[in-house]
């Protein structure tokens, strides 16, 4: 299903605008991923979760269960790391949804190497790298696995590919697990 998101919008913004209830509702989906900002400050923590309230009993009713995405503060807003993910995880248990740590992915990998390069150049959106570490995340999660072994080699749908050097993609698969084993949920079906 194609639906057009919109850009610097929060869950509550797409709930209010009523496009994605008939697309979850209609789809029946195993699995719907919530994500917005970081949401480390208290107003955008308490949309979180109002959001979180208001699209659960619509995912579950569908046949599906709601999963957080935790993402990671800007690059110039480091403190914020550890509110964001809280933040995820009360919107996760509000829910009983499974949360998905992408950001603490990253921060996991930077003990290991700090100089790794997740954040894009404009220091809010993923590079390449910081969108593999999320993919690893949110399949360590969903699939209730580790994700170390899995491909540094990705084929994309658009026909581009990423190669990650196979030592870095260890460090951010490495990463993932333990920011899953650490600060995930599963949820609950």
């Amino acid at each position: 299903v194609q639906v057009d998101w919109q850009p610097d919008f929060a869950l509550i913004d797409h709930w209010n605008v009523g496009f994605i209830q008939p697309v979850i509702a209609e789809n029946k989906y195993s699995v719907v991923v919530l994500q917005q900002g970081p949401s480390s400050v208290g107003v955008n923590r308490d949309t979180l979760r109002l959001a979180a309230k208001l699209f659960a009993p619509l995912v579950r009713n569908a046949g599906g269960m709601p999963a957080m995405m935790a993402v990671w503060p800007t690059a110039d807003r480091f403190s914020d790391f550890d509110r964001a993910t809280e933040s995820y995880q009360l919107a996760a248990k509000d829910v009983n949804g499974a949360m998905i740590p992408t950001g603490e992915v990253w921060r996991a990998a930077w003990k290991q190497n700090p100089s790794l390069a997740f954040y894009s150049p404009d220091g809010l959106h993923p590079s390449p790298l910081g969108s593999y570490a999320m993919a690893l995340s949110l399949i360590g999660i969903l699939y209730d696995r580790s994700v170390v072994g899995l491909p540094s080699t990705l084929q994309l749908s658009n026909g581009s590919r990423w190669v990650f050097d196979p030592a870095v993609a260890a460090i951010v698969q490495q990463a993932a697990d333990e920011a899953n084993r650490q600060y995930g949920l599963k949820g609950t079906p």
